[in-house]
């Protein structure tokens, strides 16, 4: 048979999608096959039999870029293989597509094509849904759905609103990236080196109003149910997200400003390094405290200094991090809340507001941020904490006393600990106190700031220093005892602090969906009860200014409550929130999606999903936002499920070259072109065939075309299986001869490695591929007309989820479909006659034998000697070592 992909992709594409005359039969088969009627549209469509098993399978959405790259076409390929097994083994899968479709690039193609958004992006979905069909993707068609689609926008909003009423939504001012040419609101990535991508006017930081999703209430839990997710999603996106959530426990206090600045008296800081505090010798601010606003509004600062500060506060925060420190003296003064020490405050570029309270006690010997910005303004460097071990000399805590120098420091710490008998040094008994008072006397006569660690920060945990009463304390010891001595003196307290902060999802552009809030002057903010709030299609795009702000009309509307005039919220929502829910639609039969979000019986049914596919660079974002919304959701009486993806599959790239393929770098492989030079099953098999899923995949055309020859030979030789009235049932294993077995063997051998691959979950599929090459290359070594027959029925359904068009096409003319269906192996065909058995001489190989399953050990040993008779020469066997079906070891001397 000839191979001719371009006709039997064609063919089978339109046969799935119900286009064909064919259509009704082949699916009718199908259907019958899994005991279902027939339904001509019911390809790839979930069944509404709940009482079947289930599969969830679902590949994160794209975004509509217009043309589908080679990491989508990996990705999709490894789900739509998933879904391809487990509907042929008789489960109700459900693997839908969708399109996230809201975003900012939506909106400056639309500025720079003069095209409007809506047109632009359907468009792109219009394109690349064809992309979709051409590489034959199992996908539910009645799930898809786009999130810009009114009806998604229409529950998307009634969540919010849900809320709102909850106080899961709050607004405060907050920082945004602002061009003051264009009048716009800027994401970071369109800030190209603190100017504006689009007109190049200098970007500064502007004060806005902003909305905000209580994410930090479920901080504890995104935390803790991390742990029910162990084993079956990677360890570095576990990892990432705890890293993420930073869940810290630590103390809270102020320092007491030398004199009351305006009604400020002192400044609020969090440290989780309590055992440091000694080695306080600054305090730094961000540029937004409010210290730092009253002393710009009452012109306390000079014109310098001010324009200094100014400039920090207009720096993005993604460069204020990643930048060289700034830091401008206020020469305001802070006291140490424990020695009375004057600390100098500076407002420093790397503070940010939205961490903590915007102000951070510097402790620059063990902090590397703090020592870089010491040393920059030769501020003092004085160190509390130094490495056990690090110091050696005396013996005995009374020779610390003799010679308190830092070469003692460590044994007389060590002396005090072994005195007491007991770690706790404070409960040390009378008799012992001398030795622990010689330590500390050693400790804290110690000249702290001239150690030679001061070309560098230590910031591991150790032994504390200079330290007063905890000086001798390990840091762990410090800490507690540090914290206690706050708390029991009411001047701080121990917190539990997270690095997560609330998520902020206001954005001023047009492309989204739009926050259902109304601003009336009598009510305040009241929510909108007539939903969606859909936006307007006659909108100006230019780039400057909020689009709906200066929409003539749209804006202007009644007050729910009071019927006065009133005006809409102008914002729409951080895209990220169409994608933390979208996953939860999809269960819901079209049919119903005008009367609920939700059915709640399909939820209960499909949820969770069994398998999330998609990249590693969704690991946080993403992933962190979709478990938080799964868990509002529940407690707004939605859903019944604590976390969303059951299990949690992260594809690598594919690069070229060694590099990501991006259009910069020329190095991209456009999936149309590989699909009309070799066809989509070449491209499929490569793509899986090349590594395994989880890792990064580098771009080999030599290996593209072997995939294609590949299936060339398998059309080639079909007609050797073609053969009327045969069956494969009453072969006899005793009736074979040694190539008609083995090929029998490979071929069930392909079988089990089959249901191992899909039972892994890394999902090998590279080396389930290897395998059926393996058995092809068997069977080409025989000629019996039933091993074909039987190899092709079999090998034909297990690269149905790989190379679904090929398949189809040799399973409908061989078979008429019979064999896609759940095969059980023959066990009889993994037996073997003979095994290989290795031969060893004092450990090392030497040879190698085939001799019958049962042959006795010392028939073997005789075959062994003989085979490596050469190395036996002169020696003196002494021990004779036989592994069962494995090796013989012959010890000689």
């Amino acid at each position: 048979m000839v191979y001719n992909p371009k006709e039997i992709e064609k063919k089978w594409q339109k046969i799935w999608s119900g286009e064909s005359a064919e259509s009704s039969a082949v699916l009718s088969a199908d259907s019958a096959k899994s005991g279902e009627s027939g339904n001509l549209d019911s390809s790839f469509e979930p069944k509404n039999d709940f009482s079947l098993p289930k599969k969830y399978i679902l590949s994160m959405l794209p975004y509509p870029s217009g043309n589908l790259h080679m990491g989508h076409v990996r990705n999709y390929s490894i789900g739509d293989a998933i879904a391809r097994y487990y509907r042929k083994n008789g489960f109700n899968v459900l693997h839908p597509i969708g399109w996230d479709s809201f975003g900012m690039p939506a909106e400056n193609a639309a500025i720079k094509h003069n095209l409007h958004p809506k047109t632009w992006t359907y468009e792109n979905i219009a394109n690349m849904q064809k992309s979709l069909k051409s590489l034959g993707f199992s996908f539910s068609k009645n799930r898809e759905f786009a999130t810009s689609d009114p009806i998604y926008t229409k529950w998307e909003q009634e969540f919010f609103n849900q809320m709102w009423e909850n106080d899961l939504v709050y607004r405060k001012k907050a920082y945004l990236n602002w061009c003051p040419n264009d009048k716009t609101v800027l994401a970071n990535e369109q800030v190209v080196d603190g100017k504006c991508w689009r007109c190049d006017a200098e970007v500064v930081q502007k004060e806005m109003h902003q909305y905000y999703l209580r994410i930090t209430k479920y901080a504890d839990e995104l935390l803790s149910c991390l742990e029910d997710l162990e084993g079956n999603w990677s360890k570095q996106v576990i990892t990432m997200q705890k890293n993420w959530i930073g869940k810290s426990l630590g103390l809270e206090f102020s320092f007491k400003l030398e004199r009351p600045i305006g009604e400020i008296n002192e400044i609020s800081v969090f440290t989780t390094r309590a055992d440091t505090i000694y080695g306080v010798t600054y305090c730094a601010i961000a540029p937004e405290h409010e210290l730092v606003k009253h002393l710009l509004k009452e012109n306390l600062l000079s014109k310098d200094k001010a324009d200094l500060v100014t400039s920090m506060q207009n720096m993005i925060f993604k460069d204020r991090v990643s930048k060289e420190k700034i830091g401008v003296s206020t020469g305001i003064y802070a006291l140490h809340p424990l020695t009375k020490k004057r600390l100098e405050i500076f407002v420093a570029n790397f503070v940010l507001m939205d961490y903590g309270s915007g102000a951070v006690m510097c402790v620059p010997a063990h902090d590397e941020r703090d020592f870089e910005f010491a040393k920059k303004y030769n501020l003092e460097i004085k160190q509390v904490v130094c490495k056990k071990g690090d110091f050696k000399g005396v013996d005995s805590a009374d020779s610390a006393l003799d010679s308190p120098d830092l070469a003692n420091l460590d044994s007389a710490v060590d002396s005090a600990k072994n005195a007491t008998d007991s770690t706790n040094l404070k409960n040390a008994d009378s008799a012992k106190n001398s030795a622990l008072d010689s330590a500390k006397t050693a400790i804290d006569s110690t000249d702290s700031t001239n150690l030679d660690l001061l070309d560098s920060a230590f910031i591991d945990d150790g032994i504390l220093i200079a330290s007063g009463e905890f000086s001798g304390f390990s840091s762990e010891e410090g800490r507690s005892a540090i914290i206690k001595y706050f708390e029991k003196n009411k001047i701080g307290k121990s917190v539990i602090n997270f690095k997560l902060r609330d998520w902020g999802i206001s954005r001023q552009r047009y492309w989204g969906t739009p926050i259902p809030l109304i601003h009336c002057e009598k009510c305040g903010i009241v929510k909108e009860t007539n939903l969606p709030v859909l936006l307007p299609d006659d909108i100006s795009l230019d780039g400057e200014g909020s689009p709906l702000e200066k929409h003539p009309t749209w804006k202007f509307t009644k007050c729910p409550k009071c019927g006065g005039e009133a005006l809409r919220e102008c914002d729409t929502m951080d895209t990220f929130v169409e994608s933390s829910w979208y996953f939860l639609r999809y269960t819901t039969p079209r049919e119903l999606w005008e009367k609920s979000a939700f059915d709640t019986k399909s939820l209960e049914y499909w949820l969770n999903v069994d398998e999330y596919i998609g990249g590693i660079e969704h690991a946080v974002l993403h992933l962190l936002y979709a478990r938080f919304f799964t868990k509002v959701l529940r407690d707004l009486g939605h859903i019944n499920i604590d976390e969303p993806f059951a299990r949690l599959l992260t594809q690598g790239m594919v690069l070229k070259d060694g590099f990501k393929m991006s259009k910069s770098k020329g190095n991209v492989v456009s999936p149309s072109d590989i699909i009309e030079a070799y066809g989509a099953d070449s491209a499929r098999l490569f793509i899986l065939f090349a590594a395994p899923p989880k890792k990064e995949l580098e771009w080999n055309d030599d290996a593209l075309e072997g995939a294609y020859r590949f299936i060339n030979r398998i059309f080639l030789n079909a007609d050797k299986a073609k053969i009327e009235n045969l069956s494969f049932e009453n072969l006899a294993f005793e009736n074979l001869n040694k190539d008609e077995k083995y090929a029998r063997k490979k071929v069930y051998e392909a079988l089990s490695k089959y249901e191992a691959t899909f039972s892994n979950r890394d999902y090998p599929l590279n080396t389930l591929i290897a395998s059926c090459m393996e058995a092809f290359n068997a069977l080409n070594a025989q000629e019996n007309a039933q091993v074909w027959f039987e190899g092709y029925y079999i090998l034909l359904n297990i690269l149905e989820p790989i190379i679904p068009h090929t398949s189809y096409e040799l399973s409908q003319k061989l078979f008429n479909l019979e064999n896609l269906r759940k095969i059980e192996i023959d066990n009889e065909a993994l037996k073997s006659e003979s095994i290989n058995i290795a031969i060893t001489i004092n450990g090392k190989k030497r040879g190698e034998i085939e001799v019958a399953v049962n042959t006795p050990n010392d028939e073997l040993l005789a075959l062994a000697k003989s085979e490596v008779s050469k190395w036996l020469e002169e020696k003196t066997i002494i021990k004779e070592i036989i592994v069962p079906n494995k090796l013989v070891n012959l010890v000689v001397k």
